[in-house]
């Protein structure tokens, strides 16, 4: 029997360039003491937290695969709970980084409670129904926030409008009033519930407050009384609302660069208010003649413009996705802002001064790219990686993954390093050539290289030059020069200043001069060159691929097949295969002595953007903009694995090192990751059967809710979700159920006597057996374990509950149990 092929594993080693991901919000973290020196953002599926003062990053939050997407700090500032994009939620201990429990309920990313349905929705969850929809919204509701002490409710929709209203528990009179209303209601119930649902959604914002008083609601358990409106400068819809823990400031804002913030003021300062007011009024009825005496302060009411003092909206050098504020009694505010393009911006304010003076003000942004990175390329020798965005190029460290150059560029489309290490060549979209030094940081040379866009471009095997294909329908060939120009420095053993002092030197730099020239019928997608130096593979925009030789540029073969042009072409490193990813979602391998295609593979779910084959092997990576990154064995046709964590958008490029060892792919999702290979042996078989398990368990997620007992309302429904794990838990129930009713008769004289489990589990009596199992079950899982469970058993478990409950042993795990099987 011949043995199976293994491959090894490729694991994640780290992930880099991502400062915040816009997706997630910012908060305030009460850290070391400190509650206005660190803050916390998602990253990915991490929590990463950063230091304001110093712009690094101290402490991180490792998650699974799952992309964090909402974070909220508690008020004492031990814990972070993190929402994520699978609907679970975390709490993790911020001082140690220990995940402490996790909830799975929900079915979709968490959210902020809002909804684009324009309603308000007020929810008891006593008895799990809704007792009050509020409709003065005309347009879809994008944030709530409530004050320090709940008395006030504020909300943001797509207007340019923050509506305000006062919120009061009812009280006994009201009660009272309500109960005799439900007396003389009783029989006319029905019509009772359509007055109270019903309200007129064509009154404006202050008739629908008037009219809501005016209701009589049967089950209402609070006053909500529309107090006014705060209108917003900003462009576009309310993005964020946010009100820091002391309630002493508001801040928005909407899909502009500006930030709105508002002074809410303190009781003392609306009675100065109010008093100066009705100082006013009281002079202008003195002044027209008539009777002031009934003019009181308390009789006095502030508007909610009065009741808040708008501050100068604050510019910010990008577009805000989220906002945290600290806020002192003396009006003093400390803001960070999340940025869309990649970063955090800090500073503070004095919100009781009508300037937007922004002092200690930090922008940190550069660990990261502003905007995608379209190229990537590992240094000859692996010991750096170079990415190129739409502005920026970065030289990162390929151990501790720190950047160690950043450099202005066009908008790069791909990159290169030459040969020593010392210069990287970017291909611009406007068709240049940027030639850069990495030690002085500097642009040494523009060369303009074509008319159009630069898609492509490959260092000659020989090392002697590089070949560029453009869209311009031309292939060049470009030969590596030395340079010399004079350049004056001054005289270190010299105090004169005098030019004489200025002694010329000849440096040398590097140049490209142009060689050879292929033109094309049709735009030029990708350029390779085989490592033989004797073949080049040109994609173009015709669907086909075109080989030529390399030492005479004659044609040798044309490759078609594809229904879309391919993109990305790789060869291996023994000339002999060409893999060709392209927009039909197919990785086709060619070939290369005959021109003949050995196999089409339907590879992704979305365009394929980049293909790398590992040197000296016939493996190779492919990515793809459904975000996932393939291994794919070129002799056998076959998909090995696909690496996890995965990017959580479209993948733009991905590229291997030249020893195999390490692979790096960039996103739009802003990151870039590395991956290492591993000694761990990687056999299809299992990778399949995993594969397979993985799709069972989505399956069962995307299950119907279950039937809750006692309940009809399509709202209602449990706060856990079926997953594999309650049904994990379950299965282990019904073996106990199974285990006591087995050995509930034995006599047993001695623990040899025992069943292994109850010596393993070190139990006397198998009701102890079954008490250890329902501790073990996460009581998030416990109920969906328990509702799945077959009724005979259910009868059987309540049995053992009763005995359980009759010992007095672990009365509230019992009790919860007893209560939801009753139901």
């Amino acid at each position: 029997m011949g043995l199976t092929k293994q491959y090894h594993r490729y694991n994640a080693a780290g992930v880099f360039s991502l400062i915040a991901s816009g997706k997630c919000n910012v908060v305030w973290l009460n850290y070391e003491g400190r509650k206005d020196k660190y803050c916390a953002v998602g990253a990915c599926e991490d929590v990463l937290i950063w230091d304001v003062k110093t712009g690094q990053q101290v402490g991180r939050l490792p998650g699974d695969e799952h992309e964090v997407v909402r974070l909220a700090a508690s008020p004492n500032g031990s814990h972070i709970a993190v929402g994520y994009h699978n609907g679970t939620v975390k709490m993790f201990d911020i001082k140690s980084g220990e995940e402490l429990v996790t909830f799975s309920g929900h079915k979709t990313a968490i959210s902020t409670l809002a909804s684009k349905d324009t309603f308000v929705k007020f929810w008891d969850l006593d008895t799990q129904h809704c007792f009050r929809t509020l409709l003065t919204h005309k347009t879809e509701v994008y944030g709530i926030q409530l004050d320090h002490d709940e008395s006030r409710m504020y909300t943001g929709s797509a207007d340019n409008e923050i509506r305000v209203y006062n919120l009061a528990p009812v009280t006994e009179e009201l009660q009272e009033k309500l109960k005799e209303a439900k007396e003389i209601a009783a029989s006319n119930s029905k019509k009772q519930k359509v007055k109270d649902e019903t309200m007129d959604e064509g009154s404006d914002s202050e008739g629908d407050a008037d009219q809501e008083e005016e209701q009589l609601v049967e089950e209402r358990l609070l006053s909500c009384q529309y107090a006014g409106s705060l209108l917003r400068t900003g462009k576009g819809r309310t993005v964020n609302l946010y009100i820091d823990s002391s309630g002493r400031s508001l801040t928005c804002h909407g899909l502009d660069k500006s930030i709105e913030m508002f002074l809410i003021r303190t009781p003392e300062e609306k009675k100065q208010l109010r008093k100066k007011a009705a100082s006013k009024l009281r002079k202008r009825l003195r002044n027209d003649g008539e009777d002031d005496q009934g003019v009181k302060e308390a009789t006095y009411q502030l508007t909610v413009e009065e009741q808040h003092s708008r501050h100068v909206p604050v510019r910010l050098p990008a577009k805000a996705s989220s906002v945290a504020t600290i806020c002192s009694p003396a009006g003093s505010c400390q803001f960070v802002a999340l940025l869309s393009n990649n970063g955090l911006y800090f500073g503070q304010v004095d919100l009781t001064e009508q300037k937007s003076l922004i002092s200690k003000a930090s922008h940190l942004s550069t660990p990261g790219h502003k905007s995608d990175v379209r190229a990537l390329c590992f240094s000859n020798d692996d010991s750096a990686i170079a990415s190129a965005s739409g502005d920026q190029l970065k030289v990162w460290n390929r151990d501790s993954l720190k950047c160690i150059r950043t450099m202005p560029c066009g908008y790069a489309l791909c990159c290169a390093f030459l040969p020593g290490d010392r210069y990287i060549v970017v291909g611009t979209k406007a068709g240049i050539l940027q030639i850069f030094d990495i030690a002085s940081s500097c642009l040494v040379e523009e060369v303009e290289a074509h008319k159009e866009a630069i898609w492509s471009l490959c260092v000659l095997p020989d090392k002697r030059g590089i070949v560029t294909g453009s869209a311009d329908q031309k292939v060049k060939f470009w030969q590596f020069e030395l340079v010399e120009e004079d350049e004056a420095e001054e005289d270190e053993n010299s105090m004169d200043t005098s030019e004489s002092a200025q002694i010329p030197t000849k440096n040398r730099r590097l140049t490209l001069v142009p060689t050879r020239v292929l033109k094309m019928s049709d735009a030029v997608l990708c350029v390779k060159v085989c490592a033989n130096n004797k073949l080049l593979a040109v994609s173009l925009n015709d669907y086909t691929i075109k080989v030529f030789y390399v030492d005479t540029l004659k044609f040798f073969l044309s490759l078609y097949g594809h229904s879309l042009p391919a993109s990305v072409i790789d060869i291996s490193t023994d000339s002999t295969l060409l893999v060709s990813g392209s927009a039909d979602k197919n990785i086709k391998i060619w070939g290369l002595d005959f021109g003949d295609c050995h196999k089409s593979i339907f590879a992704h779910d979305d365009d394929i953007m980049g293909v790398c084959f590992l040197p000296k092997t016939h493996l190779f990576f492919s990515c793809a903009r459904d975000g996932s990154i393939k291994q794919w064995d070129a002799d056998k046709f076959t998909h090995v694995t696909t690496l996890r964590p995965a990017h959580h958008a479209e993948v733009w490029s991905i590229v291997s090192s030249s020893s195999g060892m390490s692979l790096v792919s960039s996103s739009h999702d802003r990151s870039i990751r590395v991956w290492e290979k591993s000694a761990e042996v990687l056999v299809l078989e299992e990778e399949m059967e995993q594969q397979r398990e993985k799709e069972a368990d989505m399956e069962l997620e995307k299950e119907e809710n279950p039937v809750v007992p006692g309940e009809t309302s399509e709202e209602i429904g449990f706060a856990s979700k079926k997953t594999v794990e309650s049904v994990k838990s379950t299965e282990r129930i019904m073996e106990a159920i199974d285990l006591w009713r087995t050995e509930k008769d034995k006599i047993v004289k001695s623990d040899e006597d025992l069943h292994p489990l109850l010596r393993a589990f070190k139990c006397k009596s198998p009701v102890d057996y079954v008490l250890e199992v329902l501790k073990k079950v996460k009581p998030s899982e416990l109920e969906e374990s328990l509702l799945v469970m077959p009724f005979h058993f259910a009868t059987d478990l309540l049995q053992l509950l009763d005995v359980l409950l009759k010992q007095q042993r672990n009365v509230e795990l019992v009790t919860k149990c007893l209560l939801f099987l009753m139901r």
